[in-house]
């Protein structure tokens, strides 16, 4: 059985999968010592051997936000990374609050609402804006 390997984002870990049955696996290396093994040769919910040698690692290439143009993946010292903004997509964190506080969720396209991925961000900034007018009732 081959692993499936997913990751969030460049600057975090990768997670295993089983190919089999879709039960998280260990990592590949975990350093022992001077040499580094594998940790885990079965998938502890299937049995199924599993091949790490051949688990294809995500790539990445350099994203831009497609609404307001900044960088959220680059390429620096021959390493991806990603800045805070990157939520998985190719819209930045701020446009998509933007989005999701003037679109209405169930005619949304982006997050395909029930179970839309970007929830919290609507919940977050319908949040933050309540609490910037609590404070500004009070300093008046």
């Amino acid at each position: 059985m081959i692993p499936v390997v997913t990751q969030q984002s460049p600057n975090t870990v990768e997670r295993y999968w089983c190919g089999n049955c879709g039960a998280g696996l260990t990592s590949p290396r975990i350093f022992c010592g001077e040499e580094d093994k594998a940790i885990w040769k079965y998938c502890p919910m299937c049995g199924q051997p599993i091949e790490y040698e051949k688990a294809e690692l995500p790539q990445w290439a350099e994203v831009s936000c497609e609404r307001c143009g900044r960088k959220l993946i680059w390429l620096s010292q021959g390493n991806f990374v990603s800045t805070g903004l990157y939520i998985g997509g190719s819209i930045c964190r701020n446009c998509m609050e933007q989005h999701c506080m003037q679109a209405e969720c169930s005619k949304c396209k982006v997050g395909k609402s029930p179970g839309c991925r970007y929830e919290s961000l609507k919940g977050y900034a319908l949040r933050r804006i309540a609490f910037a007018a609590m404070d500004e009732e009070e300093t008046n």
